[in-house]
């Protein structure tokens, strides 16, 4: 009979998503010293008002600064059917403490600490110093999320899902690193550059040692013309020069469908391009990722290169029926903490939540599907009782944001996959899973 637990961290350490004891978080030397410098930063000028409310946070300015400290809370209610190796709990799934600052100079920062630690390395989620380069450039750098696909690319609290899909484990990291952004022509055409350090983690909060190179193109080609304005395309590649991490993909519960140990290979090439349309209060989305690993070291000895046989790809389909417009343009991700001040084309979430009576509704479905090389299983790096080749995962849900600060979200899950991974209970129908999650989420 499955248990309903309620979660709580260890004392020691919390547990990493395939269940092992993870112990506290560290902090390397470049972010200790990125610390010091931004506290000389915030003691240098005395507060001139400050204040604070469950709405609004902490809110305090200087003469030249305004900083905002908030949170972001979750709360969830999970259920996973009889086939699922884990118990239904309720567990605080995000705690998040947040602070932002912003100078008149151009320049902003932003740290988010990961208080559960079980998604994150060091217990960082961003760290970061940003710099203004006019109205249509910026400058990045620190501990900083970066993507090539476009799911990831989202602001993470304000995204549809409570959990990625299967692209976003192939396509995304946070790492120590510079980030270059900018949008012409309003958004008609858009680019990223990032430089990681190799200092960084994946969607799993797992290790990556290996330095990486990363681009990201989006346009909108016809911008500005009548019913189809919000049409675009990305496309995105990386480049790593020495390949150190994990290849683990999981569902959006974090359910590991397919997982290997630690890879070592010479070099790596991911590429991801899809589209969309931000269609006023819809958005759809398409977009695949496919991948190689050269040289890679071979359990039983050797070398063996694989070669565009990493594979994910998915749809989405989300349908605010009121409230604020979606907007896919990537420098205009970055959400502001401060009300005063506009995302860069003069809306603000806030004003657009609140003026809806009853709140914002919002319904999403999304399909994605992962097909990983054969070569893994054949060569030693998992089996089929710890992983799946190829596998599927279907997401529907109904998202309720009461104000900008409180949102109720209802998913369902139903993962089906070719072999019968660890995470499944052996049996009749251990290769498919139900399950779903209740959420209750706060920010301020």
């Amino acid at each position: 009979m499955k248990k309903y637990l309620i979660s709580r961290a260890s004392c020691r350490g919390s547990r990493s998503p395939s269940g092992s004891l993870r112990s506290p978080p560290s902090v390397p030397l470049p972010l200790a010293m990125f610390y010091f410098l931004l506290a000389g930063l915030v003691m240098s000028t005395p507060l001139q008002a400050s204040e604070f409310d469950l709405q609004q946070g902490l809110r305090a300015e200087t003469e030249t600064w305004m900083f905002h400290l908030g949170a972001r809370l979750a709360l969830d209610g999970r259920y996973y059917d009889s086939t699922n190796v884990r118990d239904s709990e309720i567990d605080f799934e995000i705690r998040d403490l947040r602070l932002d600052g912003q100078s008149e100079d151009a320049l902003s920062f932003r740290i988010v600490a990961d208080l559960k630690g079980v998604e994150t390395d060091y217990g960082l989620r961003e760290a970061w110093l940003s710099m203004d380069l006019g109205d249509q450039f910026r400058l990045t750098g620190g501990v900083i999320p970066i993507s090539i696909g476009i799911e990831s690319s989202f602001e993470r609290a304000d995204y549809s899902f409570s959990g990625f899909g299967f692209p976003s484990y192939l396509d995304s990291r946070t790492d120590l690193g510079l980030k270059l952004e900018g949008e012409l022509k309003d958004g008609l055409f858009s680019a990223v550059l990032d430089l990681a350090a190799g200092e960084g983690f994946d969607q799993n909060g797992k290790k990556r040692s290996d330095p990486q190179i990363s681009t990201r193109l989006v346009s909108y080609p016809l911008l500005g013309m009548k019913y189809v304005g919000g049409v675009f395309g990305s496309l995105g590649a990386s480049y790593t020069p020495d390949y150190d991490g994990y290849l683990d993909v999981a569902t959006p519960l974090r359910n590991n469908v397919f997982k290997v140990g630690r890879l070592d290979g010479s070099s790596s090439q991911f590429f991801s391009w899809g589209g969309g349309v931000d269609a006023g209060l819809v958005r759809f989305t398409l977009e695949r990722v496919q991948g190689s690993i050269d040289d890679l070291k071979v359990p039983g000895g050797g070398k063996e290169s694989l070669e565009d046989q990493i594979i994910s790809w998915e749809t989405t389909l989300t349908w605010r029926i009121n409230g604020e417009p979606y907007d896919s343009r990537p420098f205009r991700q970055r959400r502001s903490a401060f009300p005063s001040t506009d995302n860069g084309d003069g809306a603000s979430h806030e004003s657009e939540v609140e003026r809806c009576r009853w709140g914002q509704f919002e319904i999403i479905l999304r399909y994605a599907n992962a097909d990983i090389d054969r070569d893994f299983f054949d060569l030693g790096f998992t089996d089929e009782m710890t992983s799946s080749q190829e596998f599927r995962t279907f997401t529907g849900g109904v998202n309720w944001e009461w104000s900008k600060n409180l949102r109720v979200s209802v998913e369902v899950f139903r993962t089906i996959a070719d072999q019968r991974p660890a995470v499944f209970e052996t049996g009749e129908d251990s290769s498919r899973d139900t399950s779903g999650v209740l959420r209750l989420q706060y920010q301020f």
